[in-house]
């Protein structure tokens, strides 16, 4: 077991997703599925620091082994990376282990249409989540989940990999965590410094794991996933 200095510890978790990245990267062979794993990486690595706003206020605060501003908005070396490294696993770890593909056919029509109601209208929804007092990992992640519910209402052929993807992204981010958790000493005093609701009743957990994290992680897989089917692919019933 290692003692990790707090500067170190955000990095030091992030690390595992990272490596995890790299190995779905190579076992995937397919193009287009290596393709949208960094799409959907490259728009999480922009999203993670942006969400950092909300989270700094009431969730956690970890210290960076770089950071800096981009006009208002911090930005930490970790942020990207774990934005970067989750999205992309989340984009097609399901796929990857179930072997349940979707097909590709690009469909121009009503895309910006699409993207719009799969992002503006869940992060409308986060707002008011948040703007009410709920706490910025719940209202992020019931903000997923309503965008979840907007895509599978309209292609029910996505409910599996929404469902699946959530499931297995909960999993992946239990077993990366339990790995970082099981390696690091002082591991309760690093959640004591950066993690807000440590002592709160929300710091419940499961086998040491925060269930704060891995709803999280369930909320965003079963997001992620389906999200760039939906924008840019065709349903087997619009193909016919």
């Amino acid at each position: 077991m290692f003692t990790i200095e707090p500067k170190y510890a955000y990095l030091f978790l992030t690390t595992p997703f990272v490596f995890l990245w790299i190995v779905i990267f190579l076992l995937n062979k397919e193009n287009y599925s290596r393709k949208k794993q960094i799409i959907v990486s490259s728009f999480f690595a922009i999203i993670g620091p942006i969400s950092e706003l909300a989270y700094f206020s009431d969730y956690w605060h970890p210290l960076s082994v770089w950071s800096g501003n981009l006009f208002s908005v911090p930005i930490l070396l970790e942020d990207v990376l774990f934005g970067f490294a989750f999205g992309g696993i989340a984009s097609v770890l399901f796929e990857l282990l179930s072997k349940d593909k979707v097909f590709v056919a690009v469909k121009q029509n009503y895309i910006f249409f699409r993207i719009f109601i799969t992002d503006m209208l869940p992060f409308a929804a986060f707002l008011l989540f948040w703007f009410i007092g709920i706490n910025s990992i719940f209202a992020t992640a019931f903000a997923a989940l309503f965008g979840t519910a907007i895509i599978i209402c309209q292609r029910k052929d996505l409910v599996k990999n929404a469902l699946g993807s959530g499931f297995i992204v909960a999993a992946t981010m239990f077993l990366c965590y339990e790995i970082v958790f099981t390696l690091t000493a002082n591991q309760e005093m690093l959640l004591v410094r950066g993690w807000f609701i440590h002592g709160t009743s929300f710091d419940v957990r499961f086998l040491g794991i925060p269930l704060t994290e891995l709803f999280w992680g369930f909320a965003f897989g079963t997001f992620i996933s389906p999200w760039y089917e939906y924008n840019f692919s065709l349903s087997n019933k619009e193909r016919v």
